[in-house]
């Protein structure tokens, strides 16, 4: 995850001191939701589900993650998650030497 750049970070210190955490938590919790909504009415199938919505759905999601991080101050502990995240990732897409 790219430091963000110096005016979307401030953009987003300045949301941060705006609204209370419980503000953040709740429109990331639902934001979450409606990608997830978005991803099962797709896997059912639903024909009114695009993949621009379900962009714009992400991009939601990315948005109130980047508040999260900047409002609890956890970017390294982010960071560090991420690349755990994706070194076991790693791990099961190396096949098993054999011995």
């Amino acid at each position: 995850m790219p430091a963000l750049p110096s005016s979307e970070l401030e953009m987003l210190i300045i949301a941060s001191k705006r609204y209370p955490r419980e503000y953040h938590l709740t429109l990331a919790a639902e934001e979450c939701c409606e990608l997830a909504l978005l991803c099962n009415r797709l896997l059912r199938g639903d024909r009114e589900v695009s993949i621009e919505s379900i962009a714009e759905e992400i991009a939601d999601v990315k948005l109130m993650l980047r508040q999260l991080i900047v409002n609890y101050e956890i970017e390294n502990e982010v960071l560090r998650g991420y690349e755990r995240k994706l070194d076991r990732l790693e791990n099961t897409l190396t096949p098993a030497c054999d011995s």
